[in-house]
């Protein structure tokens, strides 16, 4: 855990940093975007995409240099988050996001990243519907997964969820704030060697679009629909969790918050299959001076079964609780 030192540059709108993770320098093939704005990522490299043309790009090895904030106001001005997969486990995201809301830390202003669950809670960070109004709806999804069964379901009762809880301008909203990007996972039929392609999309255009959006990045085959993949605007996709576990928030910012509810000691399994560092991990259960009311266990049993009410209740004050504890912790720092 290194709390607020997790840094990384983050891309604009107009400019992506090429991210070699591999003596090779490739750039990916032109993926069509059918006017939609993309970034396109893999292993071995990003890049954007906009109606087909290539945006300007900068290669290189290291992010770019980072400035030392000045004050506690300049310090909050540089930071961007992302928001890891979480499946249900949602509501520690949730508490996360009030409670850094709460502090100032996330304004109008702060880019957003996240995918599958941690894009839900970008959206409804961006949608502007209180906090407690959320944890209810959740509350709502829960039972009637509970209730009805779950495998297979996950979709459709998020679907009338969604429906009912977003105002019907969510897209603009998304699009008129700081940017807010979402990590889904496209699928590339017949390429044996790099069958998946990471995928970050920073545009929305309708609330059915924002709803695709999290349907595909939360594509776990069979768990939330009978479907082995969804398409989205036309390409097979599936859940962010194999190639956007933390996307890069694609505003203008300096630090990188990286935000998940896996616990600390699951971390390593992680790391180990190439999805995330574990020390670049800033905010999570189980860490130095965080919240360890519910083990790794509890929470992996969490993250794919429903549960009651106060299981919800005890995921929001965790995210909230560590989320504190982080802010506390970068604030100091930066005072």
């Amino acid at each position: 855990m290194q709390g607020h030192r997790s840094v990384s540059g983050c891309a604009n709108r107009s400019t992506l940093f090429l991210r070699n993770v591999s003596k090779a320098r490739h750039v990916p093939p032109p993926y069509a975007s059918r006017e939609v704005q993309l970034r396109v990522s893999s292993r071995a490299g990003v890049v954007c995409r906009v109606a087909g043309k290539a945006d300007p790009i900068v290669t290189g090895d290291a992010p770019p240099t980072v400035a030392v904030p000045t004050s506690k106001a300049d310090a909050i001005s540089t930071l961007g988050y992302s928001f890891s997969p979480a499946a249900l486990l949602l509501p520690y995201h949730i508490g996360v996001a009030e409670e850094l809301t709460l502090q100032g830390l996330i304004t109008e202003s702060t880019p957003l990243a996240g995918s599958s669950a941690g894009f839900i809670v970008v959206v409804c960070i961006a949608s502007g519907v209180p906090f407690n109004q959320v944890v209810a709806r959740i509350k709502d999804l829960m039972q009637d997964l509970r209730e009805n069964g779950y495998v297979g379901r996950v979709q459709a009762v998020m679907r009338r969820v969604l429906v009912d809880m977003l105002p019907d301008d969510i897209h603009v909203r998304l699009n008129s704030r700081a940017c807010c990007s979402c990590g889904i996972t496209r699928l590339k039929f017949g390429d044996n060697l790099n069958p998946l392609e990471a995928l970050e999309i920073a545009e929305f255009f309708s609330k059915s679009d924002v709803i695709a959006a999290i349907e595909a990045s939360g594509w776990v085959p069979i768990w939330i629909a009978p479907g082995m993949f969804v398409r989205f605007r036309g390409e097979p996709c599936v859940d962010g969790f194999p190639t956007q576990f933390f996307p890069t928030p694609m505003g203008k910012c300096e630090t990188v918050v990286r935000v998940t509810p896996t616990h600390a000691a699951a971390l390593g399994g992680l790391e180990a299959a190439g999805l995330v560092k574990a020390d670049e991990v800033d905010i999570c259960p189980g860490g130095p001076g965080y919240s360890s009311r519910f083990s790794a266990l509890k929470l992996s049993s969490c993250a794919l079964a429903p549960y009651d009410d106060k299981t919800v209740d005890d995921l929001v004050a965790m995210g909230r609780e560590d989320a504190a504890v982080w802010a506390k912790q970068y604030c100091q720092s930066a005072s």
